[in-house]
């Protein structure tokens, strides 16, 4: 029992933080970090050096992922320098008014072309502008993108 609230008294410490005590995201991160860190050394008595090697590991990761997702901003301001989004909205209406079929345009077509393309998150990012410029609100269009990528 005490090695099942020692998993999830992470998350508790992460979403308290940032929920209830209103902290920022860095702030809330690095205080569960600690826990975690505590939690290993205390609860499942893991060694320094593997400790440390996940963090070097996680770190390497984050970096690869959060690159990815510079590209996918970075082709998302390009889009709207040319003017293309304009364009790509025309399409979508000139195929269907229908806000329910652009959703499922986009949620299970745009997203699965993207996500087989760079994956890590980035279609929601590259999806989520695309339906608010669609008329979406912005969070039904983070639902429906986080849906097609799911799916």
């Amino acid at each position: 029992m005490i090695q099942a609230f020692a998993a999830f008294l992470p998350f508790i410490v992460l979403f308290s933080l940032i929920l209830f005590f209103k902290r920022t995201v860095l702030f809330s991160a690095f205080w569960t970090l600690l826990v975690m860190i505590g939690l290993l050394i205390g609860v499942w008595w893991m060694l320094q050096s593997a400790i440390l090697s996940a963090l070097i590991k996680s770190f390497l990761v984050t970096f690869d992922i959060v690159f990815i997702l510079i590209g996918a901003m970075f082709f998302m301001s390009t889009l709207k320098e040319v003017r293309v989004l304009n364009i790509i909205k025309q399409f979508f209406i000139k195929i269907s008014p229908d806000k329910r079929i652009q959703a499922i345009l986009v949620a299970f077509f745009f997203v699965g072309l993207i996500e087989g393309l760079a994956g890590f998150g980035t279609p929601a990012m590259l999806a989520v502008p695309l339906l608010i410029l669609l008329g979406f609100s912005t969070k039904t269009s983070i639902i429906i993108a986080l849906l097609g990528n799911t799916v």
